[in-house]
């Protein structure tokens, strides 16, 4: 009989993985903000980073990475309690937050893509997928 089960080890990675997509939607919030709406915008990235103040255990975090995480979260959190739930997309974007929020977020996307991508199928100790160019 096969098994889903996979490591807490693998789930770390791919949980990497899906937080450095979100962070990518932040930075092109222009399609982020646009396609799927506002509540989206908002809360695609807490699916992935947990919004509370302990991080959960995740082996394949750097802890620079997870600062600078920490940082987009309190600007998307700042962002939440300074948004009306009747705010138009117009008027959020007049707002300047998504344009914040992308400059954030890409400083924490860069620094995870210095590494690059972790597989999604076997457990690897550092990234072996795409990493940043190098300047």
């Amino acid at each position: 009989m096969m098994t889903n089960d996979i490591s807490d080890r693998l789930r770390h990675q791919r949980c990497r993985n899906r937080m450095m997509e979100e962070l990518a939607c932040l930075v092109d919030w222009e399609d982020t903000l646009f396609f799927p709406g506002l509540g989206e915008y908002f809360q695609a990235l807490f699916d992935w980073v947990p919004d509370y103040p302990e991080f959960p255990p995740n082996t394949a975090i750097t802890n620079d990475e997870k600062t600078a995480l920490f940082e987009v979260l309190k600007l998307v959190d700042e962002a939440c309690r300074d948004t009306s739930a009747s705010v138009t997309k117009d008027d959020f974007v007049k707002s300047g937050w998504p344009q914040r929020i992308a400059m954030t977020a890409r400083s924490a996307l860069s620094l995870m893509e210095m590494r690059g991508k972790f597989s999604e199928e076997q457990e690897e100790s550092e990234p072996s997928g795409l990493k940043a160019p190098t300047p």
